[in-house]
């Protein structure tokens, strides 16, 4: 009814193909990730322990990528165009949050501004050091993780880093372009983090899958439910056809959580 259309790229050659196949979803309602995110904040805000700093994190990192997917979507209603935000801007917008929670994670320290304090750890059942793990690299497969100790390693990680927390929105986000595609997939993703976040949790189950043992990081795989719960939801009316479409502000927000627990649980 408010005519919140999602306006289809056109009159480009490169694009004319794409344009005669998606005309049909021309003025779609968009901006359906403000729904779905919303009942995610909501249900992290009655269901998730808020002393917690990763909650305080993942709520930080949906909100301010989820307001920048709104600005974006809401430059191109405007402007009844495509092209939203430039992609410098979200670039730098981006990258200076990433900046922010890598300098945040290496200094626990800091924890006491957020009126958190710094979870216990531990590696391979015996107490470590906030640093210890933080410069431990864990990959499936790898029982343990693989410490960083040299100085061309610690600069490999924050680039894995930066890749994660820059890279995962964005990967959400060129994904959304059929029906149900980018929902669906987060879905699973969303589903299997959110499992990993919870062995982490738990002492024998963190031992027995080679993880580190991290306290509270079971808060993480309950917000990540609520993302899987809430696109559950939303599928029923993004799956072809399209009723809704979850706009840019729904893409960068499910890509901010996604990346932001891999990178809290150091995964």
């Amino acid at each position: 009814r408010m005519k919140i259309g999602q306006p289809i790229r056109e009159g480009e050659e490169y694009y004319a193909r794409l344009a005669e196949l998606h005309k049909d979803k021309k003025n779609t309602p968009t901006m359906g990730g403000v729904l779905f995110l919303g009942v995610t904040l909501f249900s992290t805000i009655l269901w998730a322990d808020w002393s917690s700093v990763f909650v305080r994190l993942m709520a930080l990192s949906l909100l301010f990528f989820g307001g920048m997917g709104a600005m974006d979507d809401w430059a191109k209603l405007k402007n009844k165009s495509s092209a939203g935000l430039s992609a410098r801007t979200r670039f730098w917008l981006q990258t200076s949050w990433c900046a922010a929670l890598i300098v945040l994670m290496l200094c626990p320290s800091l924890f006491a501004y957020f009126g958190c304090t710094v979870p216990k750890v531990y590696l391979n059942g015996v107490v470590s050091s906030w640093s210890e793990w933080r410069q431990t690299l864990f990959m499936p497969g790898v029982m343990g993780g693989v410490a960083i100790t040299s100085i061309v390693g610690w600069l490999l990680f924050r680039f894995i880093e930066w890749g994660c927390l820059v890279g995962t929105p964005n990967a959400v986000n060129l994904t959304d372009g059929l029906d149900g595609l980018a929902s669906g997939l987060a879905v699973l993703v969303a589903s299997t983090l959110s499992l990993v976040a919870f062995f982490s949790n738990h002492l024998e189950l963190s031992a027995y899958h080679g993880l580190a043992y991290v306290e509270s990081s079971g808060e993480i795989a309950v917000i990540l439910s609520a993302l899987a719960g809430a696109l559950l939801g939303f599928l029923w009316v993004n799956c072809h056809p399209a009723q809704v479409f979850m706009g840019d502000a729904g893409s960068l927000g499910i890509g901010a959580l996604l990346g932001t627990a891999a990178f809290l649980l150091n995964q």
